[in-house]
């Protein structure tokens, strides 16, 4: 489906997102997303669907050598993830990730892009660090933080996080919950945005962070304030990000999760397998912007025009930053693997 960005784009940005803090804290990981203006991409194949996308640091650095019996291997695994049967655009698939490049898939509809991609990367540890999903951020530098209503959960940890991107160079976030569910045995990670009702029982089983603040709205306050986003300081030493501020979120992501979340779906997977002489990851995501979050009720004649472009921007922002979470799971397991874990 081709997509024309229209030019009440940045009304719609204004609406989607939640502007984050211009902090000390903020600048830093503004830096780390920086690295995406070293992005190349080239198109695979005459509709656009399939490209390979590769940073400059990472050019001449890779030659994974996959043998002849692995190549039919992953050209029969990448027929089935994408349900694809050009026997020729299988092969340069496989060619691109010897290299080094991400395989990325991108198909848009009314309801969300629907984003996949695949990679090889060195063999090292990685369950440990992907599925700490109290503090995402350390990995993944799309985000700016990740708060665990409770300890991490393999049947499922509920979070909340914010992501953050730019589009036409305005740097903007968005904030939303999360469930996590780790499958060891298959490493298979995935993630749902959980219902209303499900994120406020998280909240109300969540333990206390102090022992004589047990209200929900106190727990989440009070494990908010753990993370280091929560607890920038200004001149004068008080909170960049204030007590109702974050009882705002409080009430966009929990309480009020079906009216005041600007994120109305959001759903994907991480699946590696390495039993291979590296590892072979494939992600995907899909999202969809919740358009009666965005307008107050006296604007909603206006939900058709401004759903559509606030669709468009969250799908462009989505497309833009997946491959430098790809390149952060290659960097960090690798750099992580000889250190002993993030510092």
């Amino acid at each position: 489906m081709k997509r024309t960005l229209l030019s009440v784009a940045a009304i719609g940005l204004s609406l989607l997102f939640l502007a984050a803090a211009a902090t000390d804290f903020m600048s830093e990981r503004r830096r780390f997303r920086d690295e995406i203006k070293n992005k190349t991409e080239v198109k695979l194949d005459s509709a656009g669907k399939y490209s390979a996308v590769i940073f400059n640091s990472e050019k001449g650095k890779y030659n994974f050598n996959v043998a002849p019996a692995d190549r039919d291997r992953l050209k029969a695994y990448l027929k089935s993830y994408f349900a694809c049967n050009d026997a020729a655009l299988l092969d340069r698939m496989v060619n691109e990730m010897n290299a080094g490049q991400y395989v990325v898939y991108k198909e848009y509809s009314e309801d969300g892009v629907n984003l996949k991609v695949v990679f090889l990367s060195p063999k090292a540890k990685y369950w440990e660090w992907l599925t700490d999903v109290n503090g995402i951020e350390k990995m993944f530098h799309v985000y700016n933080f990740s708060v665990g209503l409770g300890p991490n959960d393999p049947s499922g940890s509920h979070v909340i996080l914010q992501t953050e991107g730019s589009f036409y160079g305005i740097s903007q976030a968005v904030s939303l919950p999360l469930v996590f569910k780790a499958n060891a045995a298959t490493r298979n990670f995935e993630f749902r945005m959980p219902s209303q009702a499900d994120i406020i029982k998280a909240v109300a089983r969540m333990p206390a962070v102090k022992p004589d603040r047990t209200k929900p709205e106190e727990k989440f306050l009070d494990a908010c304030r753990t993370h280091p986003f929560f607890q920038q300081k200004d001149g004068s030493g008080q909170y960049v990000v204030t007590d109702a501020e974050i009882m705002k979120l409080y009430q966009n992501t929990v309480t009020n999760l079906d009216g005041g979340c600007p994120v109305k779906e959001s759903s994907g997977h991480w699946k590696i397998q390495d039993d291979y002489p590296y590892l072979v990851v494939d992600y995907s995501l899909k999202t969809r912007v919740n358009i009666s979050a965005l307008l107050p009720k006296s604007m909603n004649f206006m939900s058709g025009a401004v759903g559509g472009v606030a669709q468009t921007i969250s799908d462009e922002v989505s497309v833009k930053y997946l491959p430098l979470s790809m390149k952060n799971f290659r960097d960090f397991t690798q750099k992580w693997t000889k250190s002993g874990g993030p510092k």
